[in-house]
Parts: structure tokens; sequence; C-alpha cells
């Protein structure tokens, strides 16, 4: 089974039971608790089973034996106490939501796709099941909002990762709607972001970005000033390729009053692209001063590139050296790749084959970074055209379709004078487009003869 996303959802089960039954019960019950407590688990075990001999409709005990024997690392014979709750006593969605979780523990130790195709249906059913059942007789009110919350989360997660987009979609949006149930802003904050963005990975899945903007406008509609849903809203506009949309909805953050690092990230890009420096260098300032790494990180190199494309290229790349100081990861590959493209900017080739040499052990299947660090080989003085061709055959293995490596290793080859090597590469390259300084170096190369015939 594909692992498309991973989403870690935490377990808050709640529960209340009222239950009355007889002396004889009561006397099992207190000796069964005392002994749980007292981690003799046999002996609760025993008089648990008492209790359910006396009488089999009590949830209670059937639970109190799952919880032991999960204890002892047995999961499967946890669900089959469940199960048999569900059987013999009352139907409860807190049993069919703890089975369900169960078999998601059983999932995450699954060690062949048949077995993870059962547990991942079995979890599902008893998710499902979840939702259908609830009763306010042994079940409290708060307990049965909270649990339908987890249900609708999980069945939303699972469906996503057996492929079935739209009941995932359908599942997030319940939870969305049941996310109102919960006690604390903060928590229903959280709860509606971790949810958007599941939604947005379904979207994107399903390439449906006209239906997630008409979803995500109705939303907006009954709450205008949801930052959550306006950052979902930029995410789907920039992917279709709305530009001034995704302007105008930043825009709309900004006047919000909207500190989200995202948002000032795309818009001191945006104005660094209008060439609005001022403001550009303002805003990627503003990130320098957050608390978070990564976004101190992202200050610093946009910055330094604001720096250099005013012409400041020594300024700029002290700057961006901030970033390499201000990250725990020595070893970051965005902040190795922006600094060996910004020495390559600044023409220090050595410092750029230095940085490019590294990031090819961090990204070894980065086709950009192996043509790059050809490039500098090739642009230092003296060039080192064969280092330049050992990366440029490394960066055509991996985007065989891209004429760029090939007319580095037809330029390279043929200042090497390997004129038969040149004209293998120019006839690729020909195949493939028309080149008026290619085809002049082909007839140069014929009319010589030096190629073998």
């Amino acid at each position: 089974m594909k692992k498309l996303f991973a989403v870690v959802f935490v377990f808050a089960l709640t529960f209340s039971i009222v239950y009355s039954f007889g002396d004889l019960s009561k006397s099992y019950l207190k000796a069964a608790k005392k002994a749980e407590q007292e981690k003799n688990y046999d002996e609760a075990i025993k008089y648990y089973k008492k209790i359910i001999k006396s009488d089999s409709s009590y949830n209670g005990s059937y639970w109190a034996i799952a919880r032991i024997v999960e204890k002892q690392g047995n999961i499967q014979d946890a669900i089959n106490w469940f199960k048999q709750s569900n059987e013999k006593g009352t139907k409860t969605m807190y049993a069919f939501i703890k089975i369900a979780s169960y078999y998601k523990k059983l999932l995450n130790k699954a060690k062949t796709d048949d077995e993870r195709k059962i547990y991942t249906q079995e979890a599902i059913n008893a998710f499902e099941n979840a939702e259908k059942y609830g009763n306010e007789k042994t079940e409290s009110k708060e307990s049965l909002l909270s649990n339908k919350e987890i249900a609708s989360m999980q069945l939303s997660y699972l469906y996503y990762e057996t492929g079935q987009y739209d009941k995932a979609k359908n599942y997030a949006l319940e939870s969305i709607k049941n996310k109102d149930n919960l006690d604390d802003d903060q928590d229903r904050q959280n709860a509606e972001e971790l949810l958007l963005s599941f939604i947005w990975n379904i979207y994107t899945e399903t390439k449906s970005f006209d239906k997630a903007i008409e979803t995500i406008d109705k939303r907006l509609r009954k709450d205008p000033k949801s930052l959550s849903l306006l950052k979902l809203k930029i995410n789907v506009l920039n992917k279709m390729g709305r530009k001034q949309d995704v302007l105008n909805e930043m825009k709309k953050m900004e006047e919000l009053g909207s500190d989200d690092s995202d948002v000032t990230s795309w818009l001191a890009q945006d104005a660094l692209n209008n060439k609005q420096y001022q403001k550009s260098h303002d805003l990627f300032e503003k990130l320098t001063k957050s608390d978070e790494e990564s976004e101190k990180v992202t200050g610093y190199l946009g910055m330094g590139k604001n720096l250099m494309l005013m012409g400041k290229k020594k300024e700029g790349l002290a700057v961006m050296k901030k970033a390499e100081k201000a990250s725990s990861n020595p070893n970051d590959p965005k902040i190795i790749v922006f600094l060996a493209d910004a020495y390559q900017e600044a023409k220090d080739y050595n410092n750029a084959i230095a940085y490019y040499l590294k990031a090819t052990m961090l990204t070894p299947n980065d086709y950009s970074v192996f043509l790059n660090l050809a490039n500098a080989y090739q642009s230092k003085n003296p060039p080192n055209y064969q280092r330049a061709i050992k990366n440029l055959l490394k960066a055509q293995k991996l985007r065989p379709s891209s004429i760029l490596p090939m007319l580095g290793l037809f330029y390279a080859y043929f200042n090497l004078k390997q004129f038969d090597k040149a004209y293998y590469w120019g006839k690729k390259i020909l195949r493939k487009k028309k080149d008026a300084s290619v085809s002049k170096y082909m007839k140069l190369m014929e009319q010589s003869g030096n190629l073998k015939k």
C-alpha cells in the first residue's frame, strides 16, 4: 500500500458509564480493581470474568480486561474483549473507537501489504460503526461529541491512505464542522489548521482545484477572517497559477494583521520579484527576528538575495552566511544550495564548487546541483573541463531529456579537442532542436578532417 501522507492524530477518548448491579458483583469489582492496582493482573482478570459470568451485559468488565491485556502486549486479545463488550453488552462509540485504534497500532507494525490492507479495512469498519452508535445512557454527551470528532478525522486519514479521496475529503470537512465541539479555542484552531492542511493534500492529489476554491469560499462566507482558510486558498490559487489572485488574498491576510510566516515570506518574495527592494528587505528582516529557526533562515537567505540583486554581492553573501550560523543543521541542503548559487552568481567559483560538492552528497538526485557544479568548473580560471564533464554526465543521466547537459558536454569536449565525442553530443542536440552555434561548430569539425571515419 502506498504511503502518501502521514498525520499523527492523538486519541483523546473519553467515556462515562452509568451502571448498577448486585452486591456480589460489587464485591468482585472491588477485588478486581484492588488486584489491578497491585499489578496482579491474572487475579484482576479472574474477578472481572466473574462479573461477566454474573452479568454479561456490563461493558466495564470487558473494557477492563482489554486494558490489562493491552498492557501485557496482546493487542489482538484487547480487540476481542472490546468486540465482546459490543456483542454481549451495549454497543458504544467508545468501544468501536478503541477497536479501531488497536487496528491502527497493528497497522503500524504490519510487515506485508496483505496485513496492511486487512488492518486498514478493519480500522475503517470500526470507525464507521463508531459514527453510527452512541448512547447517552452509557456515554456522556461530551464524550460522544469528542469521539465523533476523532472518528471523522481518522476516517479521513485512512480513506486518503487507500486512495479514496472523495471520502477522505468528506470526512475531513465533517471533522472541521465537529471542531466546534472542542472546548479550547487554541485546540479548535490547531484542529482546523491540521485538517485544512490535510484537505490541501487531498485536493493536490486529485487536482480538483476549482472544487477546492468553491468549498473554501463557502466556508469563508461564514468566517471571512479565518487566516487558516485564507492561507489554504492562497495555496490552491498558487497551484492554479492565478498569481494576481494569490497577491490579493495575501493582502487580505496582511490587512487582518496576520503574522503568518509563510505569508510574510510570500509577500517578501513577491516584492523581490517586482524589484521593491526596501519592502522585500523589511519583510525578510521581520522573519529574522522570529524565534523559529526555519523562519530566521528564510529571512537571512531572502535578505541576502535582495542585496545581491541590488548589486551588493559581498554584503549579500555575508547576510546569507548568517543563515548558516542560525541553523542547527550544518548540512541543511536548502542553505548549502542557496549559498552555492550565490557564490556562483558572485563569480566566486572556488567557494561555489565547495558548496555544490557538499550538496551533491546531501541531494545525490538533484539534477540542477550537478549541472551548476559543472558550470562552475567550466567558468573558473583556468577551466576544469574534465571535472565539468564528469558532473554533466551525472546531470544527463538524472534527466536524459534535458538539452542543457548535452550542450555542456558538447562545448567541454570541443574545448578539450575531443572532437568525436563533441560531434556525438552535437548530433543528439540537433535531433532535438535547431541550434545555429552547434551547427556552426559541427561543420567546422566535419571540414577539419579530425573526425574518425
